[in-house]
C-alpha cells in the first residue's frame, strides 16, 4: 500500500511542478538535499533545459548518494545546505527541495534555512512528507500508525524495541535518540510558519494527507540566466 501512495504521490507532484515551472528556458534549478537518482527517477531529459545543481553532504551521510550521473545536467556540489546564503540562492531561476527539510538537525535549523530561501526573492518549489499523516515514510510500519507525532522518548522506545518498517532496529535508546537528532517532520501549520510568502498544498493519495507543498511563482519576466551553474557556494 505505501509503495502505491508513494507512486501516486510522486506523478501527482512531478505534474504539478511541471505545470508551476514557466515555458521560458533555460532555467536554473539548485536543489537542497538533492540526488542524482531523484531527477533521473522523474524523468529528466536535455530537452527540459533544467539544469541542476544539487547541494547535499552525501559524503557524509552515504545513504541517499547520487550514482551514475552521466552528463552536465545535473552539478553535485558537496556542502552543507545550512551553509547556503540568501544570495547563492538568488543566483539561481528557481529553489527546489524534495523530502529534506524534515532532516535537518533542529526547529531553528529549519527556521534559519527557509528564512534564506524566502529572503532570496526567488520562486521556490519545497516539499515536506506530512507529521500528521498515519503513515510515515521514514517508519512505515502499521504498527505505529502516526509515528511522527509522537513524543520523542516514545518514539526512541520503539525504535530500540522494534524494526519499524524499512528501519534496522536501534541497538537501545541512546543510539535511538541520536538516531532520531536528524528526524524533525513537519505539518502544515509548521510550513506555513516556516514560508509566509508561499502557496500550500496537501497531497492525499487516497484520501491520506501523505505530504504537504508550499511554493511560491514570482517568475521574473526576463529570460533566465546563463546556463552554467555556479563554480562555487557563498556560504555564511
Amino acid at each position: 500500500m505505501l509503495q502505491k501512495l508513494r507512486a501516486w504521490t510522486r506523478a501527482r507532484r512531478r505534474a504539478h511542478f511541471q505545470n508551476f515551472l514557466p515555458a521560458r528556458r533555460p532555467l536554473r534549478i539548485v536543489d537542497l538535499g538533492g540526488t542524482v537518482p531523484f531527477w533521473r527517477g522523474w524523468g529528466l531529459t536535455p530537452e527540459d533545459q533544467l539544469h541542476i545543481t544539487l547541494i547535499n553532504n552525501h559524503h557524509i551521510d552515504t545513504t541517499a548518494a547520487g550514482y551514475g550521473n552521466d552528463g552536465a545536467q545535473i552539478v553535485n556540489r558537496v556542502f552543507d545546505a545550512n551553509d547556503v546564503t540568501a544570495d547563492y540562492l538568488a543566483s539561481f531561476d528557481l529553489i527546489f527541495s524534495n523530502s529534506f527539510l524534515e532532516h535537518l538537525d533542529s526547529r531553528q535549523a529549519q527556521a534559519r534555512l527557509a528564512a534564506k530561501i524566502c529572503d532570496s526573492g526567488k520562486p521556490f518549489f519545497i516539499q515536506a512528507p506530512n507529521k500528521n499523516s498515519p503513515v510515515d515514510p521514514h517508519f512505515p510500519t502499521p504498527l505505529a500508525p502516526f509515528f511522527a507525532i509522537y513524543p520523542r522518548k516514545v518514539q526512541a522506545a520503539l525504535l530500540a524495541r522494534f524494526r519499524l518498517g524499512s528501519s534496522a532496529r536501534s541497538a537501545n535508546v541512546a543510539d535511538a535518540m541520536e538516531r532520531m537528532r536528524f528526524y524533525n517532520p513537519l505539518g502544515l501549520a509548521d510550513m506555513r510558519a516556516l514560508f509566509p510568502v508561499a502557496n500550500f498544498a496537501v497531497e492525499r493519495p487516497l484520501g491520506v494527507p501523505m505530504s504537504v507543498l508550499a511554493w511560491r511563482d514570482n517568475w521574473a519576466p526576463a529570460a533566465a540566466n546563463k546556463n552554467s551553474a555556479p563554480l562555487t557556494a557563498a556560504v555564511a
